[in-house]
C-alpha cells in the first residue's frame, strides 16, 4: 500500500523547507521508488490521478533539489536533472510553483 501520495509529497516539501534534508530525502525517495502508472497508483492509494501527480511531482522535485545541492545526499547534478525532468513531465504546474518558491527564497 502506498498511502496518501499527495500527503507524502507535502511531507517531503515540509522537511525540505524546514532544512531537514535527510528527512526530506527519506520521504521523497519513498515516492521516487514507487512503480506503476499514475492510474495504478491512484487506484492503489485511493486518490484522484491529478492529486497523485501533484504528490509525485513534489517529491521528484524535492529529491532533485537535494541531489543538485548535495543536501542530505551526495551531490549528483546528472541525477538531479533526471528527477527535475520527471517532475516536470508528471505535473508541470507543480514544478513551476515549486521553482518560483525556490527563486523567492521560500523553499
Amino acid at each position: 500500500e502506498c498511502g496518501s501520495i499527495y500527503g507524502t509529497g507535502l511531507l517531503a516539501y515540509f522537511y525540505y523547507s524546514s532544512k531537514l534534508y535527510s528527512k526530506a530525502i527519506e520521504v521523497a525517495q519513498r515516492l521516487c521508488d514507487l512503480q506503476g502508472t499514475l492510474n495504478d497508483l491512484a487506484t492503489e492509494s485511493g486518490d484522484l490521478e491529478c492529486v497523485v501527480a501533484q504528490g509525485l511531482a513534489t517529491a521528484y522535485y524535492i529529491y532533485g533539489q537535494c541531489l543538485y545541492f548535495g543536501q542530505g545526499v551526495t551531490r549528483d547534478e546528472s541525477q538531479a536533472a533526471i528527477w527535475f525532468d520527471k517532475a516536470k513531465r508528471t505535473d508541470k504546474n507543480v514544478v513551476t510553483e515549486l521553482h518560483k518558491s525556490m527563486l523567492q527564497g521560500r523553499l
